[in-house]
């Protein structure tokens, strides 16, 4: 698994890991110059705290044609998966165009048939606290599995959470200590991202 930790690469480089990762997004995104192509790297949409359609098309046309890209996520509003389907489908096709690995943010109730799976590159587990850890949206991280994608999990700050999505097969995850308090976190995470010791991942969750 990859922690996806929203910081610089630069600044991210004395914390260097092979499962950490920087994420990106339209009001702090990281260009060649800057080193993101040796990094794995994904970017969101802000559309949790501050979507804005210009300044996510300026990320994009930035972003395109770096190495080591994950998946951008198509724009989406938190919870709702219809009006996240209609923005998908106006967003599709310059992601296409610009060659960005697209990723699909699920929310609350997203029927399994309506996923435009055919499109994708990877999921980006959203919606609800409640939604994200019940049975639904395991079964749609299920069937991305099954088709090959890469499957993230957004809003994840906490050692019970994390080991809830290694459970269920996410590849990825982020969260806001990750990135806000990286000094403090980051070390405990990282450790505990990689293991498979049982007693270890008991131990972090106390």
């Amino acid at each position: 698994m990859i922690l996806l930790v929203h910081c610089s690469p630069a600044t991210l480089e004395r914390h260097r890991h092979p499962a950490l990762g920087v994420l990106s997004s339209p009001r702090t995104y990281y260009r060649r110059s800057e080193g993101i192509e040796n990094w794995r790297w994904a970017a969101d949409n802000d559309a949790y705290s501050d979507w804005n359609p210009d300044r996510y098309r300026r990320m994009l046309d930035e972003l395109a044609g770096l190495n080591g890209c994950l998946f951008v996520t198509a724009p989406d509003v938190v919870g709702d998966w219809q009006t996240t389907l209609e923005r998908f489908g106006r967003w599709v096709g310059p992601l296409h165009e610009l060659g960005l690995p697209i990723g699909y943010v699920l929310q609350d109730d997203q029927p399994a048939d309506l996923v435009p799976w055919d499109d994708l590159a990877a999921v980006f587990v959203g919606g609800t606290d409640h939604w994200k850890m019940g049975e639904p949206a395991r079964e749609l991280v299920d069937e991305a599995t099954r088709r090959g994608l890469w499957v993230h999990m957004g809003r994840v700050n906490g050692h019970r959470r994390l080991r809830y999505a290694k459970a269920i097969g996410c590849d990825s995850v982020d969260g806001t200590s990750l990135s806000w308090f990286r000094d403090h976190y980051l070390g405990a995470f990282l450790e505990h991202a990689v293991s498979k010791d049982v007693q270890l991942l008991l131990k972090a969750e106390t």
